[in-house]
């Protein structure tokens, strides 16, 4: 099992799954990250009977999907969102103060991503 706390994955891409490829009978618990932006794929793929289980994640704008695949059914629970996430650069290394994934503004998960706030 993948275990990924706090990470943020910003305008990747690959064919399946923009930011993380799940293989084949694998699992993905999934806590504090987002996943925007991708350019291709959805934002997760799994393959055949993987899983990926996410709480407390924002996944928004990527190219092939969002809450589509393995992920389906997870938006809006568990602390799951899909908002603009509002980085201040193209690197995504800030957060605008209103982003919905600073932890000011999401009472329920705190932080979301490797981000915080700190645009210059």
């Amino acid at each position: 099992t993948l275990n990924l706390f706090q990470s943020t994955f910003a305008k990747n891409r690959s064919p399946d799954g923009g930011a993380l490829n799940v293989n084949t009978n694998c699992a993905a618990d999934v806590d504090q990250c987002i996943f925007a932006f991708s350019l291709v794929g959805a934002a997760i793929h799994c393959i055949n009977s993987s899983t990926a289980s996410l709480a407390c994640c924002d996944v928004f704008g990527n190219e092939g999907g969002d809450w589509v695949g393995c992920l389906a059914g997870q938006q809006g629970s568990g602390g799951n969102i899909s908002q603009d996430p509002l980085f201040c650069d193209a690197e995504a290394e800030t957060l605008q103060a209103a982003s919905p994934c600073a932890e000011e503004n999401n009472q329920e998960c705190g932080q979301i991503g490797a981000a915080s706030v700190g645009c210059p």
